[in-house]
Formats: structure tokens, sequence, C-alpha cells
């Protein structure tokens, strides 16, 4: 199994291939996207398109937030299936400009709003389902994640996934599921960790193995995960 520091190097090989990326239009499930620059690029990951295929399914028809939307095509993609009323947020402020030029394309209605994890989140609004395709790379240097985009790919200690799963479960209705992407690039015991510490059950429900970026040929796997939670009553 590849080291930490093997992914390491690999995410900031790929991290560099994001920051180099200029503008472009992509097309998935039989709809274009824009893709503008200095925001995490499907047009350089193949995971955007594998969680989109995968969650979708699950979330079609229920009230949706996505965390950290990029692009925003996820958010689109859930509104176009049915999912309603749908709410995507982003610390990055090229992600909201980029998220809300890809709904204007579509015509679609939904909101889109700029802030860390649930900072945007309204205290009385709540969810069928939640989906962040976390940043997956634990990292211990802070000034990984200076930029919008090293955020995008890199966790202080995982300190931003400990504020979703502490806050996610606030933001849950009754029955309410979130749904994590992750790979094996991330420390996959830890979140399990966090997860239970917080009252979560945590299943697999997808797993393939996908191109780390589009321009080499490593591979990694990417995961989603179902978590809900076990007590209602012990949430605060």
């Amino acid at each position: 199994m590849p080291s930490k520091k093997y992914w390491k190097k690999i995410t900031l090989g790929f991290l560099d291939s994001l920051k180099k990326a200029s503008g472009t239009r992509i097309k998935l499930f039989g709809y274009s996207f824009v893709i503008l620059p200095d925001v995490f690029s499907p047009s350089c990951s193949s995971d955007t398109e594998w969680f989109a295929k995968k969650l979708i399914p699950y979330v079609k028809n229920l009230s949706f937030l996505e965390i950290g939307t990029g692009t925003g095509i996820i958010a689109a993609l859930a509104a176009l299936n049915g999912s309603s009323p749908v709410v995507a947020t982003d610390i990055n402020p090229n992600a909201i400009e980029n998220a809300k030029l890809n709904r204007q394309l579509l015509k679609l209605d939904f909101s889109i709003r700029e802030g860390n994890v649930f900072d945007p989140i309204n205290e009385n609004e709540f969810f069928d389902a939640i989906f962040w395709n976390h940043p997956f790379n634990y990292s211990e240097e802070r000034s990984l994640q200076e930029d919008p985009l090293g955020s995008s790919v890199f966790d202080y200690r995982y300190e931003a996934l400990e504020e979703f799963l502490h806050k996610g479960k606030k933001h849950l209705k009754k029955n309410g599921k979130i749904f994590l992407g992750s790979s094996n690039i991330a420390r996959i015991q830890l979140i399990k960790q966090i997860a239970k510490k917080e009252g979560y059950s945590f299943t697999l429900l997808k797993k393939s193995e996908v191109p780390a970026y589009k321009t080499r040929k490593v591979k990694m796997d990417v995961r989603l995960y179902a978590l809900e939670v076990k007590n209602r009553l012990k949430i605060s």
C-alpha cells in the first residue's frame, strides 16, 4: 500500500495541475458545464464524475445540501434529478462564481452560498441528505491550505472534517443521512473514529478504482460512505 508521503507527493502534483488549469467546458451525463480557473476541476480529476454517478440515485427527490460544491456540478445534477430544495456552499469565491454560472446556464433555481462548511447554513435549515467530497489529505502543514485550491485537497489535522461531522447532524432531518466522499488517500480509520465519537454509524456504499488525476497513470480508490446518527436524543 502506498505511503501517506507518496500520496502527498501525488497530491501536490495534482494541486499544481489544478493551478495551471485554464477555463474550459466539459460534458457530463448529457449536460454541458463551464469550469473557471482557480476552481477544483473535473477536467483534471475523475472523482467528481464518479461521485455524481454514485450519489445521485441516493439523493434524487430529497432535500439536498452540498458542502464544497466547487463547479456546482453535483448540486446541479441533484436539482436536475428532482432534489429540492438544493443548497450548495463553498469557501472559495471563485467556486461560488463558477457554480452560479453553471446554475444560470442550466436554467436552475437553487441556493449557492459562500462560506466555510456550515457557516452559511441557518440554524433552522434541515436536509434529507448532506454531501461532502472532503479534502482527502490529512495535513500537518496549515500552509498547504493558504489558497482556496489548497483547501480543496488538504485538511489540516482534519479540522474541517471534524467540524463537518459535528455540525452536520444538527442539520439533518429525521432519518436524514450524511454522504461522505472519500478515498484510500484519506486516513479512513481516523475518519471512522471521528464518526464514532460524533455518534454516527458508518457504512460503505460504493467503492471503485479511478485515475488519481487525468494526466498520470496513478490509480486511487474512491469511496462513498453513508453516515446516520444512532441516537438523535444525544445531539447537542
